[in-house]
């Protein structure tokens, strides 16, 4: 991110209680880093999607631009699911859902 003092102004107020995010400041720019929690697919509850992380904090951020917030919005539509809030149930079911598309995608290639 170009380093403005506004910018980073906004970026400090909001990661003052947020211990996902690593901020790192120099002249010319500013780097985030998000820390996620990696877990086992078959056993995915209380992982967290660090790009999921980025994509909801950036959303909130005014110094973002509206074009890139529809970019951001549509990396988590992508990631299909919030690592904080959807249970187990509910990720099985978007874990379904998604393979039969899938599956059905290459049966309908394997027809041509």
């Amino acid at each position: 991110i170009p380093f403005e003092e506004k910018t980073l102004g906004e970026i400090e107020a909001k990661i003052a209680d947020n211990s996902s995010v690593a901020l790192k400041a120099s002249d010319d720019e500013i780097v985030l880093t998000f820390k996620g929690i990696a877990k086992h697919a078959s056993i995915p509850e209380g992982s967290v999607n660090a790009a999921y992380l980025a994509a909801d904090f950036l959303l909130g951020c005014n110094f973002v631009s509206e074009n890139d917030k529809e970019i951001f919005k549509g990396a988590k539509q992508l990631l299909g699911w919030n690592p904080r809030k959807t249970s187990f149930e509910e990720l099985v079911r978007i874990m379904v859902e998604h393979d039969m598309k899938f599956v059905k995608k290459i049966h309908l290639k394997a027809q041509i």
